[in-house]
């Protein structure tokens, strides 16, 4: 069973740095840990409009309205996901204890870890921690969502994404082939697999046309992460290069 321990403190000089700023917010923090007590990284802490992810020694920090519940879902690849409701109030400290997935799916645990371990080495979540910052403007869809959404496409997962569209074009009948990603003003979003850019070079940005067949080329069962873009100017340095200003779409294989 997932164990939750809640504590609850006052904090004067974040409630009066709050007022200062002419709104009414509380600190809700914590830490995320096995059940031997061991920190866990990269855990999904996901209230709707308010997210985070835990560093690398499973710490995590939201700044939520004070007169405003909360219902969280905690969800990290190899344990089991847990939810918990925060209730309006003051400054919070929320410890969370997540249990591993049954012994009998070691197997399975083994693989998600290599995932997660994959994509730190990638940047994958340095680049998503950059965005919760500002540093960066972006959508970042970890292997948590696409496994609680269980999209039957690519595309499908890319859909109401901000700044990109996911179009049907003419009267395919191999669904692989009918999806394609733009940006706005129906420009061809640039989309990179693991690095490497699948639109063809000599293609115009402003040819739908151009825009690869992303479902065609990955399975969604072989992702593992996805990162958009909804500007090329928006985008990390390494995938501006002939990006111009439509949105940009990073897709990580497992």
């Amino acid at each position: 069973m997932t164990m939750i321990r809640i504590v609850v403190f006052g904090c004067v000089s974040l409630a009066s740095a709050s007022s200062a700023m002419g709104q009414d917010l509380r600190t809700v923090n914590g830490t995320v840990t096995d059940s031997a007590g061991q920190p866990i990284p990269y855990v999904n802490i996901d209230g709707g409009r308010y997210r985070a992810l835990t560093n690398a020694v499973g710490q995590w920090r939201l700044l939520l309205p004070k007169n405003e519940g909360l219902e969280i879902a905690i969800r990290r690849i190899g344990y089991l996901p847990a939810k918990i409701r925060i209730e309006r109030g003051s400054d919070t400290t929320v410890n969370l204890s997540l249990q591993r997935l049954a012994v009998l799916l070691e197997s399975q645990v083994v693989r998600a870890r290599q995932l997660v371990r994959t994509l730190e080495t990638r940047g994958f979540y340095e680049r998503m921690a950059d965005a919760e910052r500002g540093a960066l403007v972006g959508e970042f869809i970890t292997p948590e969502e696409i496994e609680m959404r269980n999209p039957q496409r690519v595309t499908q997962l890319l859909e109401q994404r901000h700044g990109i569209q996911v179009r049907r074009f003419g009267s395919c009948q191999v669904i692989d082939q009918c999806y394609r990603i733009t940006g706005a003003g129906r420009c061809a979003a640039t989309v990179y697999l693991d690095g490497q850019r699948l639109n063809r070079m000599a293609s115009a940005g402003n040819d739908i046309n151009s825009a690869p067949t992303v479902d065609d080329v990955v399975p969604i069962s072989g992702v593992s992460a996805v990162e958009v873009y909804p500007r090329g100017s928006s985008a990390p340095a390494k995938y501006q290069s002939f990006a111009g200003t439509c949105a940009i779409v990073v897709i990580w294989t497992k």
